[in-house]
């Protein structure tokens, strides 16, 4: 029997071994053409605070400081995120997209997002404002994956991306670009849980793909998305990562093989509320504080070598590690940050080949895989009861930079 867990779903507020995704004013900058988003997106005083889900409420200015202080966080660190955000805001396009995969939106988009920023943000909103107008705009209604982009890996990270947005400004546009994302996850989720490339239904799986999925899902459910199945689908999602594990390790497309998939089996089942289960406590102690920890700690002299192997199993890596907490985390700490560090161009941005991706597309890969690890400290607060995430949702107000109590609300 699968097992049951038991989440509220919060209302609304009315007002990979292998990646293969391929492929400062206060007003916002005008888009190129009045569209549906454009008209509705208008910013107006409210007397209420917008609101943030509690997985999320370490995003203010304050959070931020706070979080980075407890975890063992440097200013260096810190510094090195804004460095990244301001390189990632001067490449972006006209349109509000980056170059190569629309995946690489998506991924930029998460990384404005960790960070607090919004539409209404002083130095990087007409950014966000941008990115999501241009992923939501794009996103079909009719049931098939993101336009242009590698199938079920773009469509995934772009769904992840629009859930959180959605989530942190209830802009209700993107209500239904997020679950038109979603439908597409959950018709082509395996009977097993699983998901592959173009979400095939045959018998090969692949937890390089799913993590994505998995990491949409929660996100969708988290943001109060009303999709038809998406409970039974993180239920399936649990019970499928599960087994996918053997021997301290999760799979790629078989059970434990693959030396970058441990990390996403651990950071999905800590995000769909298994922070506990005994596979991810062994595969943290076991394979991630070992042999990838180990991985990293060569990089510290051969970045650019072991981070075109690895850097999409650290971007989870060090998800888990913080989920985990404790001597793991301070462990890990001290290795991770130093070596990111230490290894950013003085623009800002990563120069990693990963899956033959170079020029500027390839930088904004990279980019957004390393800042947000260093954004770890307060992309998720740790907590994964999902219950309590859902009842606390509507209680927990977002300070925002300017101490102004407004609410990003569509007329």
């Amino acid at each position: 029997m699968a097992p049951v867990i038991s989440v509220v779903a919060p209302t609304p507020a009315e007002t990979e071994d292998e990646l293969a995704a391929e492929d400062v004013s206060d007003e916002a900058p005008q888009a190129e053409d009045n569209s549906e988003f454009e008209e509705q997106l208008a910013v107006q005083p409210t007397l209420a605070p917008l609101t943030l889900s509690s997985l999320y409420a370490g995003r203010s200015a304050a959070g931020r400081a706070a979080t980075v202080k407890k975890f063992g966080g440097s200013r260096a660190g810190q510094e090195a995120v804004l460095r990244a955000l301001r390189w990632l805001q001067t490449v972006q396009q006209d349109d509000g997209s980056w170059l190569g995969d629309p995946a690489f939106t998506g991924l930029a988009l998460l990384c404005f997002l960790a960070h607090g920023d919004n539409p209404r943000s002083e130095e990087f909103g007409g950014t966000v404002q941008t990115s999501i107008q241009w992923l939501a705009e794009r996103m079909p209604s009719t049931g098939k994956t993101f336009p242009g982009g590698k199938g079920a890996y773009s469509h995934g990270i772009i769904t992840y991306a629009l859930a959180e947005a959605y989530d942190l400004t209830q802009i209700r546009f993107l209500k239904r670009a997020m679950e038109d994302g979603l439908d597409v996850l959950l018709k082509g989720q395996q009977p097993g849980g699983g998901y592959d490339y173009a979400y095939q239904k045959g018998d090969r799986w692949d937890l390089s793909v799913a993590g994505w999925q998995m990491q949409a899902l929660k996100a969708g459910y988290i943001a109060g998305a009303s999709n038809k199945g998406l409970h039974e689908a993180i239920e399936k999602s649990i019970l499928f990562t599960k087994s996918t594990y053997k021997n301290d390790r999760f799979g790629y497309s078989a059970p434990g093989t693959g030396k970058n998939m441990t990390g996403v089996g651990v950071v999905c089942l800590q995000l769909l509320g298994h922070k506990k289960a005994k596979e991810v406590g062994r595969a943290i102690d076991n394979t991630i504080m070992t042999s990838r920890l180990k991985g990293y700690e060569h990089a510290r002299t051969t970045f650019k070598e072991e981070a075109e192997h690895n850097l999409h199993g650290w971007y989870y890596d060090t998800q888990a590690t913080f989920n985990a907490g404790s001597a793991d985390w301070r462990k890990w700490q001290r290795v991770f940050e130093p070596v990111l560090i230490n290894n950013q161009h003085k623009e800002g941005y990563w120069d990693v080949e990963i899956h033959r991706k170079t020029g500027v597309a390839g930088k904004v890969f990279s980019t957004t895989l390393c800042c947000l690890q260093l954004e770890v400290y307060y992309r998720y607060l740790q907590c994964f009861d999902l219950d309590k995430v859902a009842a606390a949702s509507k209680k927990v107000a977002w300070l925002l930079d300017d101490d102004d109590d407004l609410d990003l609300q569509i007329d």
